[in-house]
């Protein structure tokens, strides 16, 4: 009988925690406000399942024309369609990781090209 009671209460406790995951990258993350399909606001299975598909480029046009031209693809994840949306992408708070990687602020490039 202990085992179903600590059974039930793990996933109780796993049962809050999704919960709560969902509403935080929903509702309170600071991408929360940025459009985006359902499942990519709080889990990058949106962009995996379309990767396993074989053309995610496809999946990222259908949603720029659905979204527009600034699309959340995952929690952390944020397609642009248009260069003119750079600056403010970049006026985002970012993690400690993500500055270790930034490139020099007087050469700012949208493009695989210099």
């Amino acid at each position: 009988m202990a085992f179903f009671f600590s059974a039930l209460n793990l996933l109780v406790l796993s049962a809050v925690a999704l919960a709560t995951k969902v509403i935080y990258y929903r509702v309170f993350h600071p991408l929360s406000k940025v459009p985006r399909p359902f499942l990519a606001s709080f889990s990058r299975v949106w962009l995996l399942y379309h990767a396993l598909s074989g053309q995610p480029h496809l999946a990222h046009i259908a949603a720029h024309h659905k979204y527009g031209p600034i699309v959340r693809a995952g929690p952390n994840h944020v397609l642009l369609s248009d260069p003119k949306h750079g600056p403010m992408y970049y006026s985002w708070d970012k993690s400690d990781w993500w500055l270790c990687f930034r490139p020099n602020d007087n050469n700012l490039t949208f493009s695989t090209e210099s």
